[in-house]
């Protein structure tokens, strides 16, 4: 153990944590280039031609889901159309748009083509580097408040790089999960070691719950990890009265709220808008959340079996149709028929479920032992506070589930990566600052 305590070994780190630094600096500007167009039939490439895309811009430069991209294309129309968000005019009429989940995006990305004037690719672009930059920025200050020596600064810095590398790779809306980590983490870390509450508390924790609520409507549960850890780790550990931590509580939940009441007054405008425009308008019944039992119902097609055939959206929908042609995609019955189908498989299907389990969480653990990396060696000699553990333990736990319940891709592990990513770096850092 000498030779990790002896200057040669700081500066290996130092060469060598520098080094991934600028691995990942470069690659970042070297990432692929998309072109949506493939994405789109015809109708949707010429309303997409004449109205907002930039023909001397044709490539984006953050990968989107198709489904999502034709989707924007369809909501910026119905935007154009009527000066309405989240509408879609159909022929000479209007409807509200088709989606259960995500409606933040299509809001930011409208709002970012009428402030700056942007063509509908660039305001894309836009969006994803706000969100690269704001949260990079922040999780540097973050680290900067944590983090008094430079060495602990650089290996922290590297984690950084890391997770925005990753992140940038996978792309679209996915990249929300690591990014809050990326934002808020070391803000958390930083209030856990103050060990008090007081106003610097109050006015952190309020941003970082307000910014995980914005979240929420433009990737799903994409801050509940986060959260979590920040909950379990301030008030388990955090010494101060308990009428201070139910203050905190409740100004927490009113920062909350406010971008919930925001979207809702969206959601009411466009009801509204619908209804004295549309005859015979009623609501659509359509989920104001998540496809969650669609992905956990084709999540089952991980592996290869006879039951669901593969991971894929035409395998659910084909379910629904043999027990109901009519049903609606996105619909609450849609939800409903996939739920029971999921629960019946697994119960008259036990040891397939079990099998499929553990295969996702095979892959979930080469995904945690290759982001933890050596901090994993540090973690067991040199252990944290407990409810340090607990608190990661738990954010990993919460993140893995997207893994485990639909399939344990990079795309849905995002956040676990973050998460594990800096576990690694904290117990590294935790050790050198002994």
């Amino acid at each position: 153990m000498n030779f990790l305590k002896s200057n040669n070994f700081f500066t290996l780190c130092a060469i060598l944590f520098f080094g991934v630094f600028f691995f990942f600096f470069v690659n970042i500007f070297f990432t692929h280039k998309y072109n949506p167009e493939k994405y789109l039939n015809s109708n949707l490439i010429e309303i997409a031609k004449q109205k907002f895309i930039d023909k001397g811009y044709e490539n984006i430069h953050f990968g989107l889901m198709p489904a999502r991209y034709r989707t924007l294309i369809k909501a910026v129309n119905g935007y154009a159309s009527s000066k309405i968000y989240l509408v879609v005019k159909d022929k000479k009429s209007f409807k509200a748009l088709n989606l259960a989940d995500d409606k933040g995006f299509y809001f930011f990305v409208i709002v970012l083509m009428n402030i700056f004037n942007l063509s509908l690719n660039k305001a894309i672009d836009v969006f994803f580097i706000f969100l690269f930059a704001g949260a990079s920025i922040s999780g540097m200050i973050g680290g900067m408040f944590l983090y008094k020596k430079w060495l602990l600064r650089m290996i922290y810095l590297s984690s950084l790089m890391f997770i925005n590398f990753i992140a940038i790779r996978v792309g679209g809306l996915y990249v929300i999960n690591a990014l809050l980590v990326v934002a808020f983490f070391p803000w958390v870390l930083w209030l856990f070691e103050r060990n008090k509450i007081d106003k610097i508390t109050f006015i952190v924790l309020s941003a970082i719950v307000f910014f995980i609520s914005i979240a929420h409507f433009v990737r799903v549960y994409s801050g509940v990890g986060l959260l979590l850890f920040m909950l379990i780790l301030l008030f388990y550990f955090v010494k101060s009265s308990l009428k201070k931590k139910c203050l905190l509580i409740f100004i927490l939940l009113m920062f909350g709220l406010l971008p919930v009441l925001f979207f809702n007054s969206l959601f009411s405008e466009r009801d509204l808008f619908l209804r004295k425009n549309v005859a015979n308008y009623t609501k659509q019944t359509n989920i104001e959340g998540h496809y969650f039992w669609h992905n956990a119902y084709i999540g089952l097609g991980y592996l290869e079996n006879p039951y669901v055939s593969a991971y894929k959206d035409e395998v659910g929908i084909a379910k629904i149709k043999s027990v109901d042609p009519n049903v609606i995609f996105a619909s609450m019955q849609h939800q409903k028929i996939l739920k029971e189908a999921f629960f019946e498989l697994i119960f008259k299907h036990p040891l397939f479920f079990m099998r499929n389990v553990f295969a996702k969480f095979g892959v979930i653990l080469f995904y945690f032992l290759a982001s933890a990396n050596i901090g994993l060696f540090f973690a067991y000699f040199y252990r944290k506070s407990k409810i340090l553990e607990v608190s990661f333990l738990v954010a990993l736990g919460f993140n893995a589930l997207f893994g485990i319940l639909i399939v344990p891709y990079s795309t849905y592990l995002l956040g676990f990566i973050a998460f594990a990513t800096m576990y690694g770096m904290v117990s590294i850092n935790y050790y050198l600052e002994q």
